[in-house]
């Protein structure tokens, strides 16, 4: 299994994470415990900085497609940077 951080652009119920990259946009489901997700999800939508934070997933996958997104991804953490 291998990882790789990667720019959070969305959050959606279901427990799904959007990602941006060159190539379009693309999706990962959330490995985390279900109240940490929800605990995020409601932090981006109640606090309008949000997405003015740098926020990063962690991803474990098998390998990367040709346009170098994770196959069947799944986020296993994540990081914010908080930007002044």
């Amino acid at each position: 299994m291998k990882t790789g951080k990667y720019k959070v652009t969305g959050l959606s119920k279901g427990n799904r994470f959007t990602f941006e990259n060159n190539n379009g946009t693309w999706w990962a489901k959330s490995a985390m415990p279900d109240d940490r997700f929800q605990a995020l999800f409601e932090w981006a939508k109640s606090d309008k900085g949000f997405w003015f934070q740098n926020i990063l997933a962690n991803v474990s996958y098998e390998e990367l497609s040709w346009d170098g997104t994770p196959i069947d991804g799944k986020v296993v953490g994540i990081e914010v940077e908080f930007l002044n």
